[in-house]
């Protein structure tokens, strides 16, 4: 089991009831995404992620230890083994903003 620090922002804090919790996990972050409940009793992975990866809205951030941080966009990237320590971010996904 990994003991992992989940920090969510924006529309997914206000969907999970929380900002930042550490959960033990064993597995992928797919398996941390379905072991976490939002309000209306579906999962982290039912709000964030549809069959061809992460929906567009939202933003999935893996950081371990010093490593530069990565997003997690495809559903092969769900499949990262988590380790004690990693943190997870799950927010909405910035818009882009063209011109000037």
């Amino acid at each position: 089991m990994a003991k992992v620090t989940v920090i969510t922002m924006g529309s997914v804090r206000e969907a999970l009831g929380w900002s930042t919790k550490t959960v033990e996990v064993k597995g992928s972050v797919k398996d941390l995404l379905l072991s976490l409940q939002t309000k209306d009793g579906r999962t982290a992975y039912d709000l964030m992620v549809e069959p061809d990866g992460t929906k567009d809205r939202y933003l999935i951030r893996w950081v371990r230890g010093d490593l530069r941080p990565s997003n997690l966009v495809y559903p092969r990237d769900l499949e990262l083994q988590l380790e004690d320590g990693d943190r997870i971010w799950l927010l909405d996904n910035p818009p882009v903003i063209i011109g000037g």
